[in-house]
C-alpha cells in the first residue's frame, strides 16, 4: 500500500480511537441532572454512586425497591409465591395463563435482579476511575400497562374460579376454587400496588374487590364445612388427632360436631423397632401413618400413605423423634407428608 493511504488509514485509527476515550470522558446528562434526562413525569428513576458497579448496582436496585414502599427480598418473595401460582395454573380447566406465564418468566429470570417488569439500567464510572455511578428506570406508561394487562387476565381467571365455585357450595370443591383465587387476588393486589406507584391514573378496581374479601369469603365457606376427626388408632396421648384437628382449623373448618359432618377423616398410627444387629448403636423406629377422608356417605375423598424411619440413641428418644415427625407432616406443608399432599388434592379439583 502506498505511503500516503497507510498515512490516512493510521489518522482514521486515531481519531476514531481518540473519539472512543473522549466519549467515556463525557459525563452523562443522567449523572448530574436526572430530572433532565429522564422526566419525573415520565419516569420512575434512580440514581446511585459506589466504590464498585456491583455495589452501586445493588443500592439502585434497593433504592427502586423502596419507590415502592418495599423491599427487594419483599418483591421477590411475593413473585415466587406468584410463579408458584402460575406453575399450578398450567393446564387448569378454564384458566388463561398466556399472560401469567410470560410474566413469570420475565420475574424470576436470574438477570432480573431488581424483581420488577420493565426496568432499565446504566452505568459510568467517574473520572476518578474510583465512582460507579448506576440509574435503574422504569417507563412508567409503558411499564403500568404491562403490569395492567397481567391483572386484567388475573381478574378474570378469579371470577371464574368463584363462579364456579358458586356451582359446588359447601364442598371441597368450592374451597380449592376460592383458595387458588385468592392466591391469584393476593398477587394482582400486589401488582396494582405497583402500578399504582408508577401511573395512578391509571388504577382501576377489580370486580370481586381485593384478596381480603376473597379470605374472608373462603373463611365463611370452611366455616360452613365440618371434617370431624375420628381417634387414631394406635395414637400416643391423643397427639396425632390433634396435629389432624390443628390442620383442619388452622385453615378455617369446623372439627367438633360428627352428626352434622359433611366429611369424616380415619387414621391409623403403627411402629416398630428395627434390628441392625449388635454393631449400630442407633435405636431404629419404623412408622406408618395411614390416613382416609370420605364424604358423609362414605365414599373415598382422599387418601395418605406416609412411612419413614427415625433414629436416636435411645429407644425413648428415637420413639419422641417418630412421633415429632408424623406432627410435622400433617400440619407443616414444606414436608412431603399429609399436608403437601392434602394442598396437591385441592389443587388437582381444579
Amino acid at each position: 500500500m502506498e505511503n500516503w493511504k497507510i498515512r490516512i488509514l493510521v489518522s482514521i485509527i486515531s481519531v476514531l480511537i481518540a473519539g472512543k476515550v473522549f466519549s467515556q470522558d463525557i459525563v452523562p446528562q443522567w449523572v448530574t441532572d436526572k430530572a433532565g434526562a429522564y422526566p419525573d413525569s415520565q419516569w420512575l428513576a434512580v440514581v446511585v454512586e459506589g466504590n464498585s458497579r456491583k455495589s452501586a448496582e445493588t443500592a439502585a436496585m434497593n433504592a427502586l425497591a423502596r419507590a415502592f414502599n418495599t423491599s427487594l427480598s419483599t418483591i421477590n418473595n411475593a413473585n415466587q409465591s406468584f410463579s408458584n401460582t402460575v406453575t399450578e395454573m398450567a393446564g387448569k380447566k378454564a384458566i388463561d395463563s398466556t399472560q401469567s406465564q410470560e410474566f413469570s418468566q420475565k420475574l424470576t429470570q436470574t438477570s432480573n435482579v431488581s424483581g420488577l417488569i420493565g426496568v432499565e439500567t446504566d452505568f459510568w464510572q467517574g473520572l476518578d476511575k474510583k465512582t460507579w455511578f448506576f440509574i435503574a428506570r422504569m417507563n412508567r406508561r409503558e411499564c403500568a400497562s404491562q403490569y395492567h394487562r397481567l391483572m386484567a387476565e388475573n381478574e378474570k381467571n378469579i371470577v371464574s374460579l368463584l363462579s364456579d365455585a358458586e356451582t359446588v357450595s359447601g364442598t371441597l370443591d368450592a374451597y380449592s376454587r376460592q383458595s387458588f383465587a385468592l392466591n391469584i387476588a393476593t398477587a394482582n393486589d400486589n401488582f396494582q400496588s405497583i402500578a399504582h406507584v408508577l401511573l395512578p391514573s391509571m388504577d382501576k378496581k377489580f370486580s370481586y374487590g381485593n384478596a381480603d374479601a376473597i379470605r374472608a369469603l373462603l373463611l365463611k365457606t370452611a366455616a360452613a364445612i365440618t371434617i370431624y376427626v375420628d381417634k387414631v388408632e394406635g395414637d400416643t396421648n391423643g397427639r396425632i388427632e390433634k396435629a389432624f384437628t390443628t390442620f383442619f382449623t388452622d385453615r378455617g373448618f369446623k372439627t367438633g360436631d360428627k352428626n352434622n359432618a359433611k366429611y369424616l377423616l380415619t387414621a391409623s398410627f403403627s411402629s416398630e423397632e428395627s434390628d441392625f444387629g449388635a454393631a449400630q448403636t442407633n435405636k431404629y423406629i419404623n412408622y406408618t401413618l395411614d390416613a382416609l377422608l370420605s364424604d358423609k356417605e362414605g365414599s373415598e375423598v382422599f387418601s395418605y400413605l406416609g412411612e419413614d424411619r427415625k433414629g436416636h440413641k435411645t429407644l425413648q428418644q428415637a420413639r419422641q423423634m417418630v412421633m415429632r415427625s408424623v406432627e410435622n407432616s400433617i400440619t407443616d406443608s414444606e414436608e412431603d407428608g399429609f399436608a403437601k399432599n392434602f394442598e396437591d388434592y385441592l389443587s388437582s379439583l381444579l
